[in-house]
């Protein structure tokens, strides 16, 4: 695993150390100016930092939602123009897995 220190971490996001090491004491992680990083405790405070911000953390989200944007040129005649932009927005949710529920037994007598 790639190790860095905090000092880099910080050059690196543009961020001061002394934010740095409130946010990994806060995420209960406790650093060192002068100490290194793992991997796992930079996905810990990514992890803590995106609950803090409303998110789920490391979840999957439950929906997605894509935007794309198209623009044409209509030719009105000799030197008339027109440019037409179309926006298309579609959102996905991801489906609600019913494994936990268990359907009730029926008895014939």
């Amino acid at each position: 695993m790639a190790e860095v220190s905090i000092e880099k971490l910080a050059a690196d996001i543009g961020t001061s150390v002394d934010r740095l090491v409130k946010q990994f004491k806060d995420a209960d992680i406790v650093k060192a100016a002068n100490e290194n990083v793992t991997e796992d405790e930079k996905r810990q405070l990514l992890d803590y930092l995106s609950k803090q911000h409303g998110g789920t953390g490391s979840e999957a989200p439950k929906r997605m939602t894509l935007q794309r944007k198209t623009t044409s040129t209509l030719n009105m005649g000799k030197s008339k123009a027109v440019t037409v932009e179309v926006r298309k927005k579609r959102t996905y949710v991801k489906p609600v897995s019913y494994t936990h529920l268990t359907l009730p037994t029926i008895y014939s007598v």
